[in-house]
């Protein structure tokens, strides 16, 4: 199995000057980078530990640098995200890194401990083997029909799963990766705009990013030759089809977890709704309570903490926590299994009264979660993001009760004008259920 710096090798011999990494930082060809690795793993391999934590900050061609580096060093790779708070950054730094008795023994093969993001529950790191993180990165180039001077923007830290994977299957086959997260939003989206109007083949990042550019959409501009893929939680289906109308370009949604990787693209011709076909080399099946179950070699086999065992199988699956079904050939989601909201014995997934109350002109956005009741158990509260202060509860209550079943209605309803969102962009669902 070839190593990263080999692919990193061959294209810095084969394509030398072509661009490996944009960023608002500057440029670097693959030749370049190759350098800046092999130097810094010389370094790297002098340090006793052998778990390296790297930062991202505005310095993207150091993080890959030291990515990369620290993966051929044979060390356990703990990308930090930014933003972390502190007590949480000196917690994990000290039961990981400083902690010898986690510490791997040897180091013939690198690997990463990916955090996930916690936006619905405790935050996990999740240990991925450098098989694995080359299976990803080679199915997802494989889909995307990723080669030599292709542009893909990544909007994601590059520390969150999905960024991760779009840098590694983007370097791993020779197109050039433009990076635009920043901790300063005012710069992000400055950054992202000046990439969009220079011309970008492909856009990745979660359903915030694209929210966030159609408010201030320079109309008539369109972007009618990039595709565009959201991922990270589920996109509403509005949002994708206010996007074609606005920027003429196709916006799909993307599927993959922290502990295994992308596993899915939906494709032009997709629904909206539609997560698309598994990737080349992954394997999807469907348990009997329709929860998506992962298969792709290399999977991670446990949290490095030991914690909830039961996600990963003896046969090599990971179970996802989602709900889904398949049909013709493409997967759709219907929501998470811990999501389900049981009234009066009655099954409810917020899902499907999330997109309906989206169909709603000025809703965004929106987020069902249980609270209890005394009658029936459980009832659905709706956080709605809106702008327009003519949507009103009811208003809602009047549509979605034409749209669904009496016990799918909220009762109740929460407008905001922002969400509160984890670093990736996704929205913190945690800190929605503290509103309650």
């Amino acid at each position: 199995m070839a190593s990263f710096l080999e692919y990193i090798e061959h294209w810095a011999n084969h394509t030398a000057d072509i661009p490996a990494l944009v960023s608002p930082q500057g440029t670097a060809t693959y030749r370049e980078l190759w350098n800046q690795v092999r130097s810094l793993k010389s370094t790297i391999e002098l340090i006793d530990n052998n778990i390296i934590s790297i930062h991202e900050d505005e310095a993207h061609y150091w993080y890959v640098s030291e990515f990369l580096a620290g993966l051929e060093a044979g060390l356990q790779v703990f990308p930090m995200p930014p933003g972390l708070k502190p007590r949480t950054l000196d917690d994990l730094y000290n039961r990981i890194v400083l902690d010898p008795y986690h510490s791997p023994q040897s180091r013939e093969v690198g690997s990463v401990l990916h955090l996930t993001s916690g936006s619905t529950g405790a935050q996990r790191v999740v240990v991925r083997s450098l098989e694995n993180l080359i299976a990803e990165a080679l199915s997802v180039a494989d889909m995307l029909n990723l080669s030599t001077g292709r542009r893909v923007l990544v909007t994601t830290p590059l520390s969150h799963s999905f960024g991760c994977g779009m840098m590694r299957a983007v370097l791993i086959s020779g197109a050039t990766l433009y990076t635009a997260f920043s901790s300063n939003p005012h710069l992000r989206f400055t950054t992202i705009r000046k990439y969009l109007k220079d011309g970008v083949d492909i856009v990745t990042g979660v359903p915030y990013v694209f929210q966030t550019l159609l408010r201030h959409w320079p109309i008539p501009f369109t972007i009618n030759n990039t595709m565009c893929y959201s991922g990270g939680e589920p996109v509403p289906s509005k949002l994708c089809r206010d996007w074609l109308y606005i920027t003429d370009s196709y916006l799909k949604q993307e599927y993959g977890l922290s502990e295994g990787g992308i596993a899915t693209f939906a494709s032009k011709d997709s629904s909206d709704l539609s997560i698309g076909k598994a990737l080349p080399g992954v394997a999807i099946k469907l348990a009997r309570d329709g929860e998506l179950v992962i298969y792709r070699e290399g999977n991670p086999t446990q949290y490095y903490f030991y914690e909830s065992p039961e996600t990963f199988l003896h046969d090599g699956g990971v179970n996802t926590g989602d709900i889904g079904y398949i049909l013709n050939g493409e997967y759709y989601l219907t929501g998470r299994k811990k999501s389900v909201i049981i009234v009066a014995g009655m099954k409810l997934v917020p899902y499907e009264v999330e997109d309906r109350i989206c169909q709603v002109p000025g809703v965004e956005e929106s987020v069902v979660l249980a609270v209890p009741d005394s009658m029936t158990g459980e009832r659905p509260h709706a956080f709605v993001l809106c702008l327009d202060t003519t949507v009103s509860k009811e208003l809602l209550v009047r549509y979605l009760h034409t749209q669904l079943e009496s016990y799918k209605v909220p009762k109740g309803f929460t407008f905001l004008r922002e969400w509160p969102r984890t670093v990736s962009g996704k929205i913190d669902r945690q800190s929605l259920k503290e509103m309650l």
